[in-house]
């Protein structure tokens, strides 16, 4: 029972799968990626929940992003491409917001880019600070005149600089 309820997670690393359970997770439409999470490493094989309307790479790292801003909140927050930035929350009276960008909307929807970045639009009035995730450093370059944009070799550093306040505060309380 509680491996059915590990496989419910939304990826899983290939080598800490059980016999048989590959099977149960291409069943509920899990996909397999190869990758390197922090891209300081080699890749791994991994087997994804895509998220509708999104590729498998952005898929994953919406969750993996995800994820380490839920140890800090302790609490469950929702992936949703389709209604706003991908990763969003809020701390400390902020509202943060993650936009994860695999570099395809800047080959194909570059307007869109243009506008959705926009001071004007709802994501330069919805959220107190925006943070634009590209999975290839090459790309980092290409979408800083958007924002504020982090790699998978910064994301961990700038998450915990986020959540400093909450370790840092001797009256924090939850």
């Amino acid at each position: 029972l509680e491996r059915e309820e590990k496989l419910e997670h939304e990826y899983h690393l290939e080598s800490s799968l059980w016999s048989g359970e590959q099977e149960k997770l291409s069943a509920r439409g899990y996909k397999r990626i190869k990758v390197s999470q922090w891209g300081d490493m080699g890749a791994s094989w991994y087997w994804v929940k895509k998220v509708e309307n999104e590729g498998l790479l952005h898929s994953f790292f919406c969750y993996i992003i995800k994820d380490m801003v839920e140890e800090h909140l302790d609490k469950e927050i929702i992936v949703s491409p389709q209604f706003g930035a991908d990763v969003v929350f809020d701390f400390m009276g902020k509202k943060y917001a993650i936009d994860v960008e695999t570099g395809v909307n800047m080959e194909k929807h570059k307007h869109y880019l243009v506008g959705r970045y926009s001071d004007s639009s709802a994501y330069g009035k919805d959220y107190d600070k925006l943070y634009i995730f590209v999975t290839s450093k090459k790309l980092k370059r290409k979408y800083a005149r958007f924002g504020k944009v982090i790699t998978r070799a910064s994301v961990r550093k700038v998450i915990g600089d986020i959540f400093r306040p909450k370790y840092e505060s001797p009256d924090w309380k939850e």
